[in-house]
């Protein structure tokens, strides 16, 4: 069956989550967390880790709310909403923009980070027009890649086949449960090595998507 609809991964696939920016959003954590909760924020991670064995789910913003009722919208506004993306390196690109208006295929996202984070990072990057659907945590229903939840939960939302959709991401251990679902799969950086039977596609960066497509 032809492609006729891609899911893109967001960290590190259509932009790159640079260190400082990484670290950016672990201090947003940290500094909201502490003040909310009143502890130090070296107490914050002991915390969370808790909270993870608790509730079994690996996302902050949920386990927040199950413990303490901290709403997601309000914990999403004071840690990674807060933070500058493009002082941290996140700026627009426009050999991306280019590279997915040349694209025919229907575009969404599905990304393990908060959708509205990812929303800000496009809108930032100036594709957001591109994507039908920015499928994250929240809408995931709190499963992550490679959950195969998640990916069920993206067929639902798109509305295409797996056979119809094409995976793109940068971590191959998520392209597996896409692959045993029927999508087509695309590594982003894994180009050379050994190819794992369930990576259809290897590129070195987002900007070849088109020849995968094209041929």
């Amino acid at each position: 069956m032809t492609v006729k609809n891609i899911l893109f991964d967001n960290d590190d696939t259509l932009y790159r989550l640079n260190t400082q920016l990484r670290q950016a959003l672990v201090a947003a954590f940290l500094v909201y967390a502490s003040a909310k909760l009143g502890i130090p924020t070296d107490e914050v991670m002991p915390l969370r880790n808790r909270l993870f064995a608790k509730y079994g789910v690996d996302y902050s913003a949920y386990l927040f709310e199950r413990e303490y009722g901290i709403l997601y919208n309000e914990f999403i506004r004071g840690t990674c909403m807060s933070v500058d993306l493009l002082r941290n390196g996140v700026k627009e690109d426009p050999r991306l923009r280019s590279t997915l208006n040349g694209l025919d295929e229907r575009m969404s996202i599905l990304t393990n980070n908060y959708s509205e984070y990812a929303s800000k990072v496009v809108m930032t990057l100036g594709v957001k027009h591109k994507f039908d659907k920015i499928i994250g945590a929240k809408e995931m229903g709190f499963a992550a890649k490679p959950d195969a939840r998640a990916f069920l939960r993206a067929i639902e939302l798109t509305g295409y086949a797996p056979e119809a959709t094409m995976f793109v991401d940068d971590k191959k251990e998520f392209l597996l449960p896409a692959k045993q679902l029927g999508m087509t799969t695309v590594l982003v950086g894994g180009e050379g090595g050994y190819a794992e039977p369930w990576i259809d596609h290897k590129i070195a960066e987002i900007y070849q998507i088109s020849k995968v497509l094209r041929g």
